[in-house]
């Protein structure tokens, strides 16, 4: 990835748990710009990478809101299969939207 060191965005991974070794990762591309330039998926490989090959986790998870498709579609790119759905769960903009796990 090139490097201009401006932040477009954050990721990371949440809610590690070293003893069933697991977690949750997370990414935003806060950079309107930026968005639609494969950076998401070039993140999720890297927090992949890190989660299972570094950190030595067993399984992974993420939740996404189910509107938004790119997303979900990076996502299952990447091998994670769809596990359920929390109803109106996320308030965002005066509307619930539904949750992806």
């Amino acid at each position: 990835m090139k490097s201009n060191r401006k932040p477009i965005g954050q990721a990371g991974i949440d809610d590690l748990d070293f003893l069933d070794k697991g977690g949750e990762i997370f990414f935003l591309i806060g950079d309107k710009d930026e968005k639609g330039r494969e950076y998401s998926r070039e993140i999720v490989q890297l927090l992949l990478h890190h989660a299972f090959k570094k950190l030595k986790l067993n399984s992974l998870f993420a939740a996404v809101t189910a509107e938004n498709i790119p997303s979900l579609n990076v996502l299952e790119k990447a091998g994670f299969k769809k596990i359920g759905i929390r109803r109106e769960y996320n308030f965002i903009g005066g509307k619930y939207f539904e949750e992806v796990f």
